[in-house]
């Protein structure tokens, strides 16, 4: 069942979500086409696609869609009325596509509001209405700050192809199909790249087998100028300028098109993007590249738009070919800092914000970053210059792209790049204090995988912490610093299945904790309840919970891991009493659970299905029967 038969069958709202060239837009397109005019439940469909990234240009007073729609119809309709014909016209079914919510950048308006809380009142109003439905994309997945609506929207991920598929559509037998298998195996999963690698095979199969990452698949399709055999008028003629096009003057336009993307993260009140102009940004490339005799520039703005890669209104014909495009200008230009700088900026985790909204902006240009990595590797130091100030950033790089890669549980990418961020730190100076965050926060990137041992890291980082002068030791970033590390020493041990010495550290940790951190003593009640699950003392693990619940607001991660206390105890069939008080208690507990996990912007799904083994355990307490029941319908419809 394809997209447009899931949605004939199930008309809801749905968010759809997958990598760059995975087809999200190629599917709101044809919903668009074969559902416009489309009889449905009895109502002529009308779909109303929108490119979200062209807000982005726009100086935004509160509405998009609506205001859009008042300009559609006539400038003079208000949006109350437009509303009111949404909301009450019996024949139709208002199909509302945005495309690419992830590329709209959020910042702060005038009105006060920032961009996504404008968006989400307009969903809000949109999706009250029983004749709305919406259908939005994003590369990653794309969180509300008000979890009400998240629950309005069903989430669709689009998967990566199977080697069947791949194979299927290349049209190789196994043996042929090693060495792309090999060294492009991720790239060759994505539909596009898929697409890309089999134009290139058809004309180059020996240089295709030779391909190893995206960067250089992308550099090979423009090499090969896969593209000029679509255009059939004076081919070999343009042939020439179109290569010109393609590596001296597409580059430096794409080039200051993400430069401006990434500006308005920085600086919201400059939006860089809102100047740029297809005429005067081209007369600008041209002026500061050497034009070869035989091309004139009115030939260059003949055929610059046949190209169909940008056009008039700076838009790429993908948002992968902008990024790549950038990445060669970069390697070329003399302000390789500052595009650096910028990219830093974007990715950096900012405590003071919103922790799911900042997730977003931190996601809205990874890409681009990875682009750099891919091509750079470890040696952004080296490509940059040997100066004090750069080794900083190439530390910083790393150091960021690492901790975005461990929000996304990429652990492969994380640890990875962590590793180099640790080579990259022993190059510069840093206070103890931020030798001892960045080595303890380095250990979480570096531990996700076993291959090497990350526990020098934290030894590291208390070796440091010693070093720090007796009156950083009253701040709360020393405090916040210190019961993490001696929390993650307890955690070292947990995961070696050394329990007992787990189970030391982390009561240090909670003692630390009690009296300079008191919000944060959660973390530990937790740490420790695990570990005494894992020691099979569940008595003693529900002894931590009763404690906890007198001194602070548990957690649904920490309450999940109480039922399975709980939960054995009720197997073990201890005191009658006990049980009893266990019984009584795990409504509550259940109750708050599913509430806390689904409040998050972005779902606990991970809590969610724990508690739910849980409840198909515990239906076998008969006084749990009605209660199980109802929780685990309502976890399978959140799910």
């Amino acid at each position: 069942m394809n997209l447009l038969e899931f949605y004939q069958t199930y008309p809801e709202n749905y968010i759809l979500c997958g990598s760059g060239g995975t087809g999200k837009t190629t599917s709101l397109l044809l919903l668009e086409r074969e559902l416009t005019g489309a009889m449905l439940n009895n109502k002529t469909v009308i779909p109303l696609y929108f490119k979200m990234n062209v807000w982005n240009r726009k100086r935004i007073r509160g509405n998009f869609l609506l205001d859009e729609l008042c300009a559609f119809f006539n400038e003079a309709v208000r949006t109350d009325v437009v509303c009111k014909m949404l909301r009450e016209s019996s024949e139709y079914l208002f199909l509302f596509l945005l495309d690419g919510v992830n590329e709209l950048v959020d910042y702060c308006l005038e009105n006060g509001m920032t961009v996504y809380e404008c968006l989400e009142n307009e969903i809000r109003e949109l999706s009250s209405f029983s004749n709305v439905n919406i259908i939005m994309t994003s590369r990653r997945e794309f969180s509300f700050y008000d979890p009400s609506i998240q629950e309005k929207f069903k989430k669709i991920e689009f998967e990566k192809l199977e080697k069947t598929q791949i194979d299927a559509y290349l049209k190789l037998s196994p043996t042929q199909w090693v060495a792309p298998e090999i060294h492009l195996k991720e790239e060759l999963e994505n539909p596009m790249f898929l697409k890309l690698f089999r134009e290139i095979y058809e004309r180059a199969p020996e240089e295709a087998m030779r391909l190893k990452s995206r960067n250089e698949l992308l550099q090979k399709y423009f090499e090969l100028d896969v593209l000029a055999d679509s255009m059939e008028a004076h081919r070999d003629n343009i042939r020439e300028i179109r290569r010109f096009l393609i590596h001296e003057i597409l580059p430096k336009i794409a080039l200051e098109v993400e430069k401006a993307l990434l500006w308005i993260n920085v600086d919201s009140e400059e939006n860089k993007l809102r100047t740029l102009e297809y005429q005067s940004l081209l007369e600008q490339v041209l002026s500061e590249t050497i034009i070869p005799q035989n091309m004139t520039k009115a030939l260059i703005y003949q055929i610059l738009p046949k190209l169909g890669i940008v056009d008039e209104q700076l838009e790429f014909s993908h948002e992968t070919i902008r990024e790549y495009l950038a990445l060669c200008a970069f390697l070329e230009t003399k302000n390789r800092k500052e595009v650096i700088d910028l990219v830093i900026k974007n990715l950096k985790y900012y405590p003071k914000f919103d922790k799911a909204a900042q997730f977003s902006r931190r996601c809205r240009h990874l890409d681009f970053a990875e682009f750099i990595y891919g091509e750079l590797g470890a040696e952004l130091y080296c490509f940059l210059a040997e100066e004090d100030e750069v080794k900083k950033e190439a530390f910083e790089f790393y150091y960021e792209l690492a901790g975005l890669h461990e929000d996304l549980s990429e652990n492969q990418k994380c640890v990875e790049i962590g590793w180099i961020a640790v080579e990259e730190m022993q190059k510069i100076k840093l206070t103890p204090l931020e030798q001892g965050t960045c080595y303890n926060f380095l250990y979480y990137c570096c531990n996700k995988e076993k291959k090497r041992d990350a526990y020098p890291l934290l030894e590291a980082a208390i070796k440091e912490l010693e070093n720090v002068p007796q009156y950083q030791k009253k701040q709360e970033e020393y405090k916040l610093t210190y019961g993490k590390i001696i929390s993650n020493m307890g955690s070292y041990y947990y995961q070696r299945k050394e329990y007992e010495e787990a189970l030391k550290w982390h009561k240090k940790a909670l003692e630390f904790r009690k009296i300079s951190l008191p919000n944060r003593v959660m973390d530990s009640y937790r740490t420790i309840m695990s570990d005494y699950f894992c020691m099979k003392q569940y008595e003693k693990g529900y002894e931590t919970y009763r404690e906890a619940v007198k001194k602070t607001q548990p957690d649904a991660l920490f309450l999940v891991r109480a039922i399975g206390c709980e939960l054995c105890l009720l197997k073990e069939k201890k005191e009658e009493n006990l049980e009893k008080q266990i019984l009584e208690e795990l409504p509550v507990q259940i109750e708050r659970v599913v509430e806390l996990a689904v409040s998050n912007r972005r779902m606990n799904v991970g809590v969610l299905k724990d508690l739910q083994k849980k409840l198909e355990e515990l239906e076998a307490w008969t006084e749990l029967q009605e209660l199980v029941k109802e929780y685990r319908t309502k976890i399978e419809e959140y799910l």
